[in-house]
């Protein structure tokens, strides 16, 4: 697979188990639950929702029934993306934190324990068809970091700083693995990023974010470079 030798030195379910623990750890700890996070129209609430959906989405990919979730997902009016995302958190405004914290938990503790099961090398369904675990557990490691920092989720510098290096090897592979229209090129704590005719200086925090489709609307990155670059999203 194209960029997987940009992820050779890391390990895709010790990265899952951290940041699943950094959020676990979070949401035990009683945070604001109305507060606002970087996902338009999610408080905190809704995003512990959201997570408890994406991994229901891991354990259908596991049982290889991602069909009769997708059929399920139908008669609810969800026929894209942003609908699957919106069932469960819809769904979730009814119920307690408590309820929804402990479905997340049981969910990501089983998807864990399996993929780890399975390996690095080993296959799961997904919705673009067979898949390797190593690569679906770095997606949903980098997805979990940055739910993370939508909640604003307090980390050390020393933490802050390796969690950059490893998301920027991973979002390296992300843009390598989808054959995005962009090349980029690492140049110390920063990318020299282009496409086509657009090329600009992105520090390395920036260019995970931009893969990500975390920059903020403000930010003077062209638009072109913008959705070239983002694959993680």
């Amino acid at each position: 697979m194209a960029g997987e030798e940009r992820v050779a030195d890391l390990d895709p379910f010790e990265l899952l188990d951290r940041e699943s623990e950094r959020v676990a750890q979070f949401f035990q700890s009683s945070p604001d639950w109305s507060a606002p996070t970087r996902c338009e129209g999610w408080d905190i609430k809704d995003l512990l929702a959201h997570v408890g959906g994406v991994e229901r989405y891991h354990l259908a990919c596991l049982d290889d029934s991602l069909g009769e979730l997708f059929e399920e997902m139908s008669k609810q009016g969800a026929n894209d993306l942003d609908g699957f995302n919106a069932v469960p958190v819809a769904e979730g405004r009814s119920k307690s934190t408590d309820e929804l914290f402990d479905i997340w938990r049981t969910r990501n503790l089983e998807v864990r324990k399996r993929m780890r099961e399975r390996g690095r090398d080993g296959s799961m369904t997904s919705s673009v068809g067979p898949y390797p675990v190593g690569s679906m557990a770095f997606h949903v490691a980098s997805e979990y970091a940055t739910h993370g920092d939508d909640m604003d989720v307090s980390l050390s510098d020393a933490d802050r700083a390796a969690r950059t290096e490893w998301r920027s090897k991973v979002s390296e592979f992300a843009v390598l693995e989808a054959e995005k229209p962009v090349s980029f090129r690492r140049e110390g704590s920063a990318y020299s990023v282009s496409s086509e005719d657009v090329s600009a200086s992105l520090p390395v925090t920036d260019f995970v974010e931009a893969v990500t489709a975390r920059l903020p609307k403000d930010h003077p990155l062209d638009p072109k470079l913008r959705q070239a670059l983002r694959a993680l999203a």
